[in-house]
């Protein structure tokens, strides 16, 4: 991950292990990319979290669709 996504995640509670899980699925699915987005919750708030883009290659019966995953990875208090 690069210096601007680690310090983000300095803020996380479990910082470490958000950093090693991330690596982990960046390194299995090389089209995913980690990147800073601004997320709006249901109450307004807005924070600056990690996002992964791209797309997972998903088989069915034999032939691989290419899906995209929204995911945000929201620090836990």
């Amino acid at each position: 991950l690069s210096v601007s996504h680690r310090k983000n995640v300095s803020k996380y509670k479990y910082r470490d292990l958000t950093v090693c899980e991330t690596v982990n699925v960046i390194t299995l699915y090389k089209d995913l990319k980690p990147v800073l987005d601004s997320y709006v919750f249901n109450d307004g708030n807005s924070r600056e979290l990690m996002n992964l883009t791209g797309t997972i290659p998903v088989p069915y019966r034999n032939i691989f669709f290419s899906f995209l995953p929204f995911s945000y990875i929201s620090e836990v208090k």
